[in-house]
């Protein structure tokens, strides 16, 4: 009366009673029985399975405090909640992990195991200038974060001359590899100058002079033109131009390193005339050697017709050596009279001008 008969294999919770009768149906028995329904339990959360990086091992941990055991996939179980296991070859494993509890659901995945070697390469640098970028490349793909040696982050761009570490780690973030760097920025300034006279008459000489600024251990000087220099790979040559010339001087650090600095040597105007062409009015071929030759002057002379002669036309000397030393004052191997003598000039210079000239020289005892 009042009694509902249900079906035993699907209650709910509550407090049930069961009646049991035996077979001849003359002995009954009755007993209570209380039905607590709780939800599964999910260890997902509190399982980790780290493979080791360039290895075939792997780190597998329960750390839900239920008893459980470990199977492998490859044959091999364990019951311990933190335990690294060696798998005997690369591949892919079944991996579960079962509770004798009540309502502890089985774990279950699948791993690869693979042997990576892992490595992060950065070559050290020596760059122009005073910056450089790091780089870095890794055996696997992976990300690479830089720091100095005192442990800070750094920009890996323009960083200045020191030491840097690159730390990779690779894409499952359970490998690392670090390499050290050395950066060295070769800086180098050249600047040119003339140290002796930058205004010349032809066949005069001077000095020029390269200055560098750097931190480099070694320097090598190329002045072009080389023609008219003598010392082309010295920093300080000696100039022979033969006109107005721009020198450049290119010098090159540690043979990496370029820096190039240019300076003018400048020639002073001449004209195929006088004064360019001078012949003094006296001399004194007394012997004290001071004025004791009569001759022509001039820095550009080429070819040469000189003459000197008496002031009755009797000819004393005659040259056609642009180099010549002049007139000494001797007539005949004796010295001339002291007077004034006529003299004619036919010159040729360098620029290919002509310069006809006459006049007197009044030689002195």
């Amino acid at each position: 009366d009042g009694v509902v008969v249900l079906d035993p294999s699907s209650v709910s919770a509550g407090m049930y009673v069961v009646r049991a009768v035996d077979t001849t149906g003359l002995c009954e028995a009755v007993d209570t029985a209380v039905v607590v329904l709780q939800d599964s339990i999910d260890l997902t959360a509190q399982v980790s399975i780290t493979p080791l990086c360039n290895s075939l091992a792997v780190v597998f941990e329960n750390s839900s405090g239920y008893p459980a055991i470990w199977d492998f996939g490859d044959g091999t179980k364990s019951a311990l909640p933190l335990v690294e296991h060696v798998y005997p070859t690369p591949g892919l494993y079944s991996v579960t992990l079962n509770s004798d509890e009540l309502c502890v659901k089985p774990f279950v995945t699948v791993i690869e195991v693979r042997f990576d070697s892992f490595s992060v390469i950065a070559p050290d640098l020596t760059v122009c200038g005073y910056s450089a970028d790091l780089q870095a490349t890794t055996s696997l793909p992976g990300t690479v974060v830089w720091y100095d040696i005192e442990g800070n982050l750094v920009d890996p761009n323009g960083v200045e001359e020191d030491t840097y570490i690159a730390v990779a780690t690779d894409l499952s973030g359970q490998c690392t590899a670090t390499d050290t760097v050395q950066v060295r920025t070769i800086q180098v300034e050249v600047t040119a100058e003339v140290i002796g006279k930058d205004t010349l008459c032809r066949n005069d000489t001077t000095t020029l002079l390269a200055t560098v600024k750097g931190n480099a251990s070694k320097y090598a000087y190329s002045w072009t033109p080389s023609a008219t220099l003598i010392g082309a790979n010295t920093p300080m040559p000696l100039a022979v131009p033969n006109g107005p010339q721009k020198y450049t001087v290119t010098v090159v650090a540690d043979d990496l390193c370029v820096d190039t600095a240019s300076v003018e040597v400048y020639f002073a105007e001449f004209v195929c005339r006088d004064p360019y062409i001078f012949v003094p009015k006296a001399f004194t071929p007394n012997g004290d050697g001071n004025n004791d030759y009569f001759r022509v002057r001039g820095a550009d002379i080429t070819e040469i017709y000189f003459i000197v002669y008496t002031r009755w036309g009797e000819e004393v000397y005659r040259t056609e050596d642009p180099n010549h030393t002049g007139w000494d004052g001797t007539f005949r191997g004796k010295p001339a009279t002291p007077d004034a003598y006529g003299w004619y000039l036919r010159v040729r210079c360098g620029n290919g001008q002509w310069f006809e000239n006459k006049g007197s020289v009044t030689l002195l005892r």
